[in-house]
């Protein structure tokens, strides 16, 4: 019997996660700054990717939140968002 898509997905999630946490440990554990450059985008990307699985199986009710942790979720981003403007000298640039 093989796999439902929702287990396939579940098992991606999993396996971007265990990228993500690997990219992290290496990239702490690394001092070429060239490679450390490469390991800090394919982290980055592999978070977007990982967001984008997660998002969509929360679309499908494959995954639910607690309304709480989503207000929470909310207004960190909320505080941060307003912490930016008030110090613009944190910004990227």
């Amino acid at each position: 019997m093989g796999l439902h898509v929702h287990e396939m997905v579940q098992d991606m999630l999993l396996l971007e996660k265990q990228i993500a946490e690997t990219y992290q440990h290496t990239y702490l554990s690394t001092v070429n700054e060239g490679l450390r450059d490469y390991l800090q985008q394919s982290q980055i990307e592999t978070n977007q990717l990982y967001s984008r699985i997660y998002n969509e199986m929360l679309q499908r009710g494959w995954v639910h939140t607690k309304v709480e942790a989503r207000n929470a979720i909310e207004s960190a981003i909320i505080y941060w968002e307003q912490y930016k403007e008030k110090h613009p000298e944190l910004e990227s640039k």
